[in-house]
């Protein structure tokens, strides 16, 4: 069991890693998803939409340092 919960977290965190990079490489393309999730078929929040490259941008430049550390923090810490 320890092994399946092991892989899971390994797939979920290279997922994260692997999205972290796309949305930093494209803050474009990612400005025209939040204008898709912020139509009025999804989230029915239109007003969103000037705000879209704006939040786009800087969930890239604010999640690049973090999926650095995430990779870079060793994943067996001991308790100081």
């Amino acid at each position: 069991m320890k092994k399946v919960v092991r892989f899971s977290q390994i797939i979920v965190g290279l997922l994260f890693i692997f999205s972290g990079f796309v949305k930093a490489d494209d803050p474009l393309g990612f400005t025209y998803k939040l204008q898709e999730y912020f139509a009025a078929d999804a989230l029915n929040m239109p007003w969103m939409d000037k705000f879209s490259f704006v939040m786009a941008f800087s969930l890239s430049i604010v999640e690049v340092p973090f999926v650095i550390v995430s990779v870079l923090l060793p994943t067996n810490v001991q308790s100081f």
